[in-house]
Order: C-alpha cells, then sequence, then structure tokens
C-alpha cells in the first residue's frame, strides 16, 4: 500500500524543518467544481472565505507557499 501525499506530507515537513500549518476543519472548498460548470459567483464566494481564513491563520506573518494534495485546488487558488 502506497503512502497517501496528504496523509503523510506534513511528516516529511517536520524533518526539513519547514514551519507550516494544516488547516483541518477550517479548509473549504476552493470552489473549482462550481467554476468549472459556469457558476463564477459560487467561485468567488467560496475563493474569498478561503483568502479571509488563510489571512487568519497566517497571523500577519508572510505567506510564502500554499501546498495542495490536488492539482485543481493550487489552480483555483492563484485564481482567487
Amino acid at each position: 500500500m502506497g503512502l497517501h501525499p496528504g496523509l503523510n506530507g506534513h511528516k516529511l515537513l517536520h524533518i526539513a524543518g519547514v514551519k507550516f500549518a494544516v488547516l483541518g476543519g477550517g479548509e473549504s472548498c476552493t470552489g473549482d467544481p462550481a467554476r468549472r460548470l459556469g457558476n463564477e459567483f459560487l467561485f468567488q464566494m467560496l475563493g474569498q472565505g478561503n483568502v479571509e481564513m488563510l489571512n487568519e491563520v497566517r497571523e500577519g506573518e508572510p505567506l510564502e507557499a500554499i501546498a495542495a494534495a490536488v492539482p485543481g485546488r493550487s489552480r483555483a487558488i492563484r485564481r482567487i
């Protein structure tokens, strides 16, 4: 059985000494499926919620990178 990157990625980051946070229950859908179906309004609403949540999590520190286990999520985040 292979290792799932989303479940074990945090272990690799910790070993590498990277400062990171896991959103867990605070994470919301990026809205990528809604956008693909033509619902730009829902995409924007979900995206804005994610931006607000990320601003709260980073506590004034600069956000250098966002890692996502699913490619569609990272594409959607770049579009917000």
